[in-house]
């Protein structure tokens, strides 16, 4: 199968898996704000964050370094394979052992335990993790959909069930550990069939694949800081109340670029390390990329604004009422992160990981510098304005040293491959400023499912009018 249809196929079954993913996410959301107390909410928020750095030191980049490597054999990944497991106890006696530590720092007793039970994932993981990554790595992802979907669900119905035995921030550690285990069982069941590691253990063998591992693992943990670095702050200057306002917010924004942007990225880079040595067809596709995020994620952050205010009085409850401006003003974050998040996948298939890590190691002290300060002089609206800024800078400087640097002087390109759904969208925008001024409807679920409808309809129709033959590629793609 050549690797346009495979593309086409991947994106299909992504796209299932993260459309009832999305679903599962709103529906899990709306139960638990309204049974879990917002300092559960951003108990979990650590509890998330420091799960995220420790996953990452477990899997230390070796699982994009097997993706970028085209020929590897079968004694390699069993090497890989027993270093992952090793690597997956050793990070959890190391979590038992700094927890209490963690649990003082943030004088929250109950992180101790969320932390401890939570670490359980560590043993479990490396089981099926080099399985789910070679089928990522041959575009398998109608397997990999199918088994995400079975997990989300499992997982969604525990939460929600605790929830409602007043379990609070337990809810969600129950939850996360049902997703993962079934998650890693099916994978390990599936992938056994076609690599089954062998009783093998060289490191010798994988340094290559370890020493590219260690530049990507290090790039991941400060991107990881970066994106972290805010509800770390909050939480231990502000308070865990605080925090869990924040999270919802920030939970809220990152749903569309968690769940709509990898259907493309987690394809782009296996896509994107076949073509590499190409200059000319990896930055057109790279771009096209970009035009198929911006057309997605534009109209929904540019209309999350208008719609969110609604939330405050029909879905939030009053405990709550305080994300609504900072999930407004965040919608800027999402907007620009929405297209920053292919050149981590540029950077791997290129093989630099190194220019990542420079790029991120600057911009996280800038960030940590930045926030603190703002932590204790501004409330959170000027956290959140602040956290604009920083996005800004950001997309600004990832384009002027890293996609520059990889792909040469593209800055029209650049602003072409978004210029069309940025138009779009302030069109969208501008009637729905109407419709509110016009009408000054009530706020309620009607007024909700109206904007939706009416922004939805301009948009689209700006899009066929303005760029007629990206529809008729979609619209080829979705037939072949």
């Amino acid at each position: 199968m050549e690797l346009k249809t495979k593309v086409i196929n991947a994106v299909r079954w992504t796209t299932t898996s993260t459309v009832l993913s999305f679903i599962l996410q709103i529906l899990q959301l709306g139960v638990v704000v309204s049974l879990i107390s917002p300092t559960s909410f951003g108990i979990m928020s650590i509890v998330m964050v420091v799960v995220g750095f420790a996953d990452i030191f477990m899997d230390a980049g070796v699982s994009n370094a097997i993706i970028q490597k085209k020929d590897i054999n079968n004694k390699q990944l069993s090497t890989l394979y027993w270093l992952n497991i090793i690597g997956g106890v050793l990070i959890f006696f190391i979590l038992h052992l700094i927890t209490p530590l963690i649990s003082h720092f943030y004088n929250e007793p109950i992180l101790e335990n969320a932390i401890s039970l939570i670490s359980l994932i560590f043993i479990v993981i490396p089981f099926g993790q080099q399985f789910q990554v070679l089928l990522q790595k041959e575009l398998e992802f109608n397997k990999i959909a199918i088994i995400e979907i079975i997990a989300n669900i499992a997982g969604t119905v525990v939460t929600i069930i605790a929830a409602f035995f007043d379990m609070q921030v337990f809810s969600l550690v129950y939850g996360q550990l049902t997703n993962t285990s079934i998650k890693t069982l099916l994978f390990f069941i599936v992938g056994i069939k076609a690599h089954r590691p062998q009783l093998y253990f060289k490191p010798k063998e994988v340094i290559d694949l370890i020493k590219f591992g260690l530049f990507q693992s290090g790039d991941r943990i400060l991107n990881y800081l970066n994106a972290n670095i805010d509800n770390l702050i909050i939480g231990k200057l502000l308070g865990a109340h605080v925090l869990g306002i924040y999270t919802l917010a920030n939970n809220v924004i990152n749903m569309p670029a968690n769940k709509i942007n990898p259907v493309i990225t987690r394809i782009a880079y296996p896509a994107f390390s076949k073509i590499k040595d190409n200059k000319e067809i990896l930055t057109r596709n790279y771009f096209k990329v970009i035009t198929v995020l911006s057309y997605i994620n534009f109209p929904i952050f540019f209309g999350l604004i208008f719609v969110v205010t609604n939330l405050s009085s029909d879905v939030f409850a009053d405990k709550w009422k305080e994300s609504i401006i900072i999930i407004q003003i965040l919608s800027v974050c999402g907007l620009l992160r929405s297209i920053g998040n292919p050149v981590g996948a540029l950077l791997m298939a290129k093989g630099r990981a190194d220019l990542g890590f420079k790029f991120n190691l600057v911009k996280s002290v800038f960030q940590v510098i930045t926030l603190i300060i703002a932590s204790y002089f501004l409330d959170l609206i000027g956290i959140a304005i602040v956290k604009v800024i920083i996005s800004i800078f950001d997309i600004v400087f990832s384009y002027k040293y890293l996609i520059k640097k990889l792909l040469g002087n593209c800055i029209s390109l650049y602003m072409k491959s978004i210029s069309k759904s940025l138009i779009s969208s302030v069109l969208m925008s501008l009637t729905l400023i109407i419709y509110l001024i016009v009408f000054a409807p009530k706020y309620s679920i009607e007024t909700i499912v109206i904007q939706i409808l009416l922004g939805g309809f301009i948009y689209i129709i700006t899009i066929l009018r303005i760029d007629n033959s990206f529809t008729k590629s979609i619209m080829k793609n979705s037939k072949g």
